[in-house]
């Protein structure tokens, strides 16, 4: 098993010799084996273990063995302590998934304080079949078949070709006691009822099972990637991409024979939902405005067009004050400059605001936009809802969203930045002094 393990590594390309590793040990047989076969490898290994107070007694006795098991072969131990339950109600997770976001965390901050090369964790191939099932169970696209990866960033699994009979009689040869966790028994998870009910029951009708479905899992892998090839190099053909937001021209991809496939598969890698994107392939043609949400990014369907962004951060809706004529770095980076009229020449660009200084009071208000919010256009002399200049400017509602203004004391519109100065505060022939305003 061994030489299966060095083999794995090398083809999947998940250490170099001289890496040093984090090996996350729980106390049970696979992490017990993958600690023994690294350092008979000869990785510079240092052990991490999690308690997560979840089995009383037996999280303290597996700490304990883990802390000696390190000792014994000269690796440096560190530990930390979770309350698992409390983390799982604060964040409305099921005690796995707040145990899997607990360590995961906790073993990139060491990794990066240690200055380690990857975190090995002890995942095999009856790992992988069992994920298969779980997904398959709660409904996935190819994706959720292809099993656990390789490496997920900084997580390498070498042992994920090995299968568990393998590693148990790798443990009996070479003599390695572990802890025995309970819970692995407890069919009320899903993961140990498919283990122990369902993986049983398919082996009768095939003794070969466990090996068919590693192999059919490597098949789904491949077909996985030729998916993704075809997916990505048809990409750029309605994908635009700007500094801000992802635009998806769906006029284009419609007329593509996999329409809802490939937007699937875009979508997905943002976060959403399979019933999101079903509820927005409904109604890109008939919903212009509509918006979804998943977790990180925001969705508008937005005429003949999606567009995703980040989600905004609540602190970009705050109005910033401006006492004096001053560089301003944040929210956005506005630039100030006062100037004689003289010889001055006028800077024609949406980033510039040329504006007659004497009219300006100041402390300036720089603010998001809000309904109600009007103004005097460039060139106009009649007032105008800045909504409708809006429409006018064909904007989508993300354009608007992001849009800030520049305020007088007194509140009146100076700039609706990046788009068009007020007409009341336009240089005239009069104008001694400018006020010159570059959004940078």
């Amino acid at each position: 098993m061994l030489r299966k393990i060095s083999t794995y590594i090398a083809e999947n390309n998940l250490l170099k010799p001289t890496d040093k590793v984090l090996v996350a040990v729980s106390g049970g047989i696979d992490s017990v084996v993958l600690l023994h076969a690294l350092l008979t490898l000869k990785y510079e290994c240092i052990v991490v273990h999690c308690n997560f107070h979840l089995r009383g007694e037996e999280s303290d006795r597996d700490e304990t063995f883990v802390q000696q098991l390190a000792e014994k072969y000269n690796c440096r131990f560190i530990k930390t302590d979770f309350d698992t339950t409390k983390f799982a109600e604060e964040n409305h997770l099921s005690i796995e998934m707040a145990a899997r976001e607990l360590r995961y965390e906790w073993f990139e901050d060491v990794r990066k304080k240690e200055s380690c090369q990857c975190v090995a964790v002890a995942h095999h191939a009856n790992d992988s079949i069992e994920t298969f099932f779980l997904n398959l169970i709660r409904g996935t696209g190819i994706n959720g078949l292809t099993g656990i990866k390789p490496r997920n960033n900084f997580v390498v699994r070498p042992m994920l070709s090995c299968f568990r009979n393998e590693i148990e009689n790798y443990a009996q040869q070479h003599q390695l006691s572990s802890c025995f966790d309970s819970t692995n028994n407890d069919v009320k998870f899903k993961r140990n009822a498919i283990r122990h009910q369902v993986i049983p029951q398919l082996e009768k009708l095939n003794p070969s099972f466990q090996e068919t479905m590693a192999n059919n899992i490597e098949r789904l892998a491949n077909i996985q990637e030729i998916n993704s090839f075809a997916i990505s190099s048809l990409f750029n053909s309605f994908i635009i991409n700007d500094l801000e937001n992802t635009i998806i021209d769906t006029k284009k991809l419609s007329k593509t024979p996999v329409y809802y496939q490939i937007l699937s598969e875009i979508l997905h890698k943002y976060g959403f939902s399979n019933d999101n994107i079903k509820k927005i392939f409904q109604q890109i043609e008939t919903n212009s405005g509509k918006k979804f949400y998943s977790s990180e990014f925001e969705l508008l369907i937005n005429r003949k067009e999606i567009i995703i962004k980040k989600k905004s951060n609540e602190e970009e809706k705050k109005s910033f004050l401006i006492s004096e004529i001053q560089d301003l770095h944040y929210p956005i980076q506005i630039k100030f400059e006062k100037k004689s009229r003289e010889n001055f020449e006028l800077k024609r660009s949406k980033n510039f605001a040329n504006l007659d200084a004497e009219k300006i009071r100041f402390p300036l208000t720089l603010r998001k936009w809000k309904q109600g919010d009007v103004f005097f256009p460039f060139g106009m002399n009649q007032k105008k809802k800045l909504s409708d200049f809006f429409i006018d400017q064909k904007m989508s509602l993300f354009e608007k969203e992001n849009i800030w203004i520049l305020t007088s004391a007194n509140d009146e519109i100076i700039w609706v930045i990046g788009e068009r100065i007020d007409n009341r505060f336009s240089i005239t022939d009069e104008t001694k002094k400018v006020l010159l305003i570059q959004k940078l």
